[in-house]
């Protein structure tokens, strides 16, 4: 009997032969229930709000200057590219 959709991983695996093999890791969470993040993800959270915190008036500063000086308003381009760019690297 299978569980429902939402409650199934599933991975793909190339069998020999060339066929398909399921595996399926069965989560047991009632409909409607929500876990808490692992504490892993609390923590780079947490990371993430001290760093905005931290360096909020240097981004409003940053900002400002891009929305003043047209010459460096290629800030808003170039920083959300080098945020992709970055995220983009963490695999490798």
């Amino acid at each position: 009997m299978d569980a429902p959709a939402s409650s199934l991983v599933r991975a793909r695996a190339a069998g020999r032969g060339g066929e398909e093999a399921f595996l399926t890791a069965h989560h047991d969470i009632a409909p409607g229930e929500q876990r808490l993040p692992e504490p892993s993800l609390w923590i780079a959270y947490l990371l993430l709000a001290a760093l905005v915190a931290i360096y909020f008036p240097t981004l409003t500063r940053m900002v400002g200057h891009w929305a003043r000086i047209s010459d460096h308003s290629h800030g808003f381009v170039v920083a959300p590219l080098a945020v992709f760019f970055a995220w983009e690297q963490r695999r490798a």
